[in-house]
């Protein structure tokens, strides 16, 4: 790993970089061309935009950079893990509920309540197919009794 002193080093030498490429942009102004004040301010601007741009891009990607954004996320996780495994044993010290107790118990009641949402389903499509065979059993004992035919399934 390195030192800090040696980090500190790459960051002065990117923002000197910088600095430098910044500072020769307003040297490349070509002095022959007629231009105005107002579209030199904007050359100006442009080219300053883009350099910064351009360096802001190269400083985003390179492997420093990310392998900072990485400690640093996984320290953050860290961080958040153990400040709920302290919170959460606080909680059970002082004998009250933590959110990890609650959390599980939701998670118990949903699934609990999805399954007996599932067997309601069931047993709705279970009655309607009795439903059907019902009325199919109905109609056959309507057309008997009305004389249209002997047995359920035979017309007369």
């Amino acid at each position: 790993m390195e030192s800090p002193f040696e980090e500190a080093q790459k960051l002065t030498n990117v923002w000197a970089e910088f600095a430098t490429k910044l500072a020769t942009v307003g040297l490349t102004m070509d002095p022959s061309a007629a231009n105005s004040p107002p579209d030199a301010a904007r050359n100006m601007r442009d080219a300053t935009l883009s350099a910064m741009s351009q360096h802001a891009q190269q400083f985003m990607r390179s492997e420093q950079f990310l392998d900072m954004m990485k400690k640093s996320m996984e320290a953050s996780i860290n961080w958040q893990r153990q400040m709920n495994e302290f919170l959460t044993k606080a909680h059970h010290s002082t004998q009250s509920v933590a959110q990890s107790d609650v959390d599980d118990l939701h998670q118990s009641v949903r699934h609990l309540e999805q399954r007996t949402l599932d067997q309601i389903e069931q047993l709705a499509s279970k009655l309607d197919r009795m439903s059907e065979r019902l009325e199919v059993m109905e109609q056959c004992a309507r057309k008997v009794s009305e004389g249209q035919i002997q047995a359920c399934g035979r017309e007369s």
